[in-house]
């Protein structure tokens, strides 16, 4: 069985857990999960998507860290009102990312399945020691979460494309962009790069792109780097060019630097 070493929790919201690096630490940890979680009144609301996230960490820092015989992993549970925080810390020093996995692929779907469960993840270097924390913060059942890629057909016209919907979302900003999806949707403009990336996303998830588009236009607008790497595309060619297949046909997805309004003579 794979070794449990329980650290006395800093508070009743919170609990941390030593694990062996073993085939099975997993199941240990999601049994770990749910008693932590039975102590709480809203606790199974989180359960079923906060147990497939923790096995999924805890099975990447099994399998793929390279780490010296003997590491521990430490596994943390931190329940608030709104999410749950999980933490997975192992003393391998391999960032984890996403990878794209072939529908024959038996593996390579792991962290996708965190980003599709969670509101957010991420991971940090250990304060303190070697290693590093992969994290990822879970909603409970009656909130929304990410929205997954819908196999909904898009039409032509504006009525289809949420574009302009999501521009009253944001706030205004001395720096408005245009978007728009050739063919598909008519330009927009948004007062901000972030707002602009957000709502292509938005209206990118209507249409049926398939995974593998999907997936890589979802790293390349929602990555904690999108924006600066969107804005050195802008200035280095003028605009964000992202090329997509639909129906057959070759669309683009494109932002550029807004047309300043005329000056009144």
């Amino acid at each position: 069985m794979p070794a449990a070493l329980t650290i006395p929790p800093a508070a009743d919201d919170e609990y941390s857990c030593w694990l062996s690096r073993h085939p099975r630490s997993g199941s240990t940890a999601r049994r770990l999960l749910r008693e932590f979680l039975a102590l709480h009144a809203s606790g199974e609301r989180f359960l079923d998507a906060a147990e497939s996230v923790l096995a999924e960490l805890v099975n990447n820092a099994v399998q793929h860290s390279r780490t010296a015989p003997g590491r521990l992993l430490l596994i943390r549970f931190e329940h608030k009102p709104d999410h749950l925080r999980l933490e997975v810390h192992d003393a391998g020093r391999t960032r984890p990312a996403l990878r794209a996995a072939s529908p024959d692929d038996e593996n390579g779907r792991g962290l996708r399945l965190v980003q599709e469960l969670s509101i957010d993840w991420g991971w940090c270097p250990r304060e303190g020691g070697i290693g590093k924390v992969v994290w990822a913060a879970i909603a409970p059942e009656d909130r929304d979460r990410r929205v997954s890629t819908g196999n909904r057909p898009c039409g032509q016209g504006t009525g289809c494309c949420p574009l302009r919907d999501h521009k009253a979302l944001y706030e205004s900003s001395t720096q408005p962009v245009l978007v728009e999806i050739e063919g598909i949707c008519a330009p927009a403009t948004f007062p901000r790069l972030p707002e602009a990336l957000a709502a292509l996303w938005r209206s990118l998830q209507l249409l049926p792109l398939g995974e593998a588009q999907a997936a890589t236009m979802r790293d390349a607008l929602t990555h904690p780097r999108a924006v600066g790497l969107a804005a050195e595309s802008i200035r280095r060619d003028g605009r964000l060019d992202l090329s997509f297949r639909m129906n057959g046909r070759l669309h683009s997805a494109l932002i550029r630097p807004a047309e300043p309004p005329p000056t009144q003579e």
